[in-house]
C-alpha cells in the first residue's frame, strides 16, 4: 500500500502524539494529584476558617472555598483522563499498528 506525503505526515504526527502522552503521563499524573491535594487542603482550611468569629470570614471563605473546589475538581478530572488514556488513545494505537503491519506485509 502506497501512502501519499500527506498521509505519511499524518502518521508521523499521530506517532509523535502517542509518544508524547506515554512519555509525560507520570508528570501529568503527579501534577493532577497535586491539584487534587491542594484543593482538598484548601477546602479543609476554609471549613476550619469558618469556625472563627472574625468579620472578614464572610468574604475570604467563599473565595478560598471556590478556588479550592475548582482545583480539586480539575485534579480529579485530569487524573481520570490520564488513567483512561494511560497508554495513549486506543483507536490511534490500533490504526498505527494496522498501518505498520500493512507496510511490513507489502
Amino acid at each position: 500500500m502506497e501512502l501519499s506525503d500527506l498521509e505519511k505526515r499524518m502518521i508521523t504526527r499521530l506517532t509523535k502524539r502517542q509518544q508524547f502522552l506515554v512519555r509525560w503521563r507520570w508528570v501529568g499524573l503527579i501534577g493532577s494529584l497535586v491539584y487534587a491535594v491542594v484543593g482538598l487542603c484548601g477546602i479543609v482550611f476554609s471549613l476550619h476558617f469558618l469556625s472563627g468569629q472574625e468579620t472578614t470570614r464572610e468574604v475570604i471563605v467563599p473565595c478560598i472555598f471556590a478556588a479550592a473546589l475548582g482545583l480539586f475538581v480539575l485534579g480529579v478530572v485530569l487524573v481520570a483522563y490520564l488513567l483512561l488514556n494511560w497508554n495513549g488513545d486506543c483507536q490511534t494505537r490500533l490504526l498505527l499498528r494496522l498501518i505498520e503491519d500493512s507496510q511490513n506485509d507489502g
